[in-house]
């Protein structure tokens, strides 16, 4: 558990929490490093060549990066845009906040592993 804490922290939180603000803002910086390009939206072989750029939540999960993508992708066009990465971050939040606190803390985060781990199997 305590791995799972050191990533709570790495992702702008104190004391093993993350804020709503916290997050949005390390989704951003997510979003700028696996635009290669920089033209404003990020495809699956962009989030590929990131090497672990996404979010530790959604790295989780075992599908592909398309797969990922047509989660998030609001206009069907096959890429994300800032906005609509940013939105699928803030939704993520809301699902992984359990107690709707605002915060994400180090259990709700585990929460989060164990469910995926599973899903996985």
């Amino acid at each position: 558990c305590q791995q799972k804490m050191t990533r709570v922290d790495a992702e702008g939180g104190s004391a093993g929490q993350i804020s709503a603000s916290d997050h949005a803002a390390q989704a951003d910086k997510r979003f700028e490093s696996m635009d290669a390009n920089r033209d404003g939206s990020i495809r699956a072989a962009e989030i590929d060549a990131s090497h672990g750029a996404e979010s530790a939540v959604w790295a989780k999960h075992r599908m592909s990066s398309a797969e990922k993508i047509k989660q998030l992708d609001a206009d069907n066009d096959g890429a994300l845009t800032r906005s609509e990465y940013a939105a699928g971050s803030q939704k993520m939040f809301q699902k992984l906040d359990l107690d709707s606190d605002g915060t994400l803390t180090a259990a709700e985060m585990h929460l989060e592993s164990m469910a995926a781990a599973r899903d996985a199997d």
